[in-house]
């Protein structure tokens, strides 16, 4: 019982530590976007794009708020580590899409997915995670590839817009 009790106390911590570094991130990632927003005289049809990032980045925003709001009901600890993971493989397939499918760099969020599954799941939880995480963008990567969608790339192949 007192084990289960320090283990819940460290995940507690680790979880404030994880929202912090997520709203970190998040904030350096909107500075990235409005600075690419500068670009949008240079590069044809950026403003759409740009707009669903900043819904994303919103998104992500608020769920963190939800997630710091979980995590004063001590007694949903566990929900609150599934759900930011869950939530977190659906935000970053959706950037992944957004931003160039198999070219996107935003592919490399999964392993810290990975990462922070493992340290707060164990192994089993992190392979669990990982199967998801494979399989989101294995349905990324097919849904370019068999064109089943809009292609909203500013750059790049494939360009409908143009």
């Amino acid at each position: 019982m007192l084990q289960n009790i320090q283990q819940d106390e460290k995940n507690l911590k680790r979880l404030r530590l994880l929202i912090f570094s997520r709203i970190v991130i998040l904030s350096v990632f909107l500075l990235v976007t409005i600075f690419w927003g500068t670009l949008n005289a240079v590069i044809p049809g950026l403003r759409e794009l740009q707009y669903l990032i900043y819904a994303v980045i919103s998104v992500m925003y608020l769920l963190s708020l939800v997630y710091i709001i979980l995590l004063k009901k001590r007694k949903y600890l566990q929900i609150n580590i599934y759900l930011q993971l869950l939530a977190d493989i659906l935000l970053v397939s959706l950037l992944v899409y957004l931003t160039g499918g198999i070219a996107s760099n935003y592919s490399l969020f999964y392993i810290l997915l990975i990462i922070y599954a493992a340290i707060f799941l164990g192994r089993y939880g992190a392979l669990i995670i990982a199967s998801i995480s494979r399989a989101a963008y294995a349905l990324v990567l097919a849904v370019e590839y068999l064109n089943v969608y809009f292609n909203l790339y500013p750059i790049g192949y494939n360009n409908p817009i143009d």
